[in-house]
């Protein structure tokens, strides 16, 4: 299986240092942005299966990045880090300060949700194209 790219987008070098060394395997190759803008830049240079940033982002915050991005990107997951609860849904955020082992087990929760909604809704279908009855 090929790895799973991953940007971390955070104004903090010592998070973006923690989660490189969290996903360093065989599974992920990580990115990794210091403010919204360079977020951009990134995504326009690789295509990132999973966004993990802070809201505080400078530049563009967190929010705004991504929803320019996923508009741009449908398939992309996002994940926000969050220093006060309720910052976002539980299913996207994750708070901080980060465990190693809970970061791994939600990217890969999330991105495991990801290829279950890939797949084709027109299964079995000649060609993938959905049919309709005639009147």
């Amino acid at each position: 299986m090929p790895s799973r790219i991953v940007l971390i987008a955070d104004p903090a070098p010592e998070v973006r240092s923690f989660v490189k060394s969290a996903l360093r395997s065989p599974e992920y190759r990580v990115f990794e942005a210091r403010g919204g803008l360079e977020a951009l830049c990134v995504c326009a240079c690789h295509p990132v299966d999973l966004l993990l940033l802070a809201v505080d982002l400078p530049g563009i915050d967190g929010v705004r990045l991504a929803q320019k991005l996923s508009h741009r990107f449908p398939t992309l997951r996002v994940l926000y880090l969050s220093d006060a609860p309720g910052a976002g849904s539980a299913q996207d955020t994750i708070a901080r300060p980060l465990c190693a082992e809970i970061l791994r087990e939600r990217i890969r929760q999330t991105l495991e949700l990801a290829t279950v909604r890939k797949s084709p809704a027109t299964e079995g279908t000649a060609n993938g194209a959905v049919h309709q009855k005639s009147a």
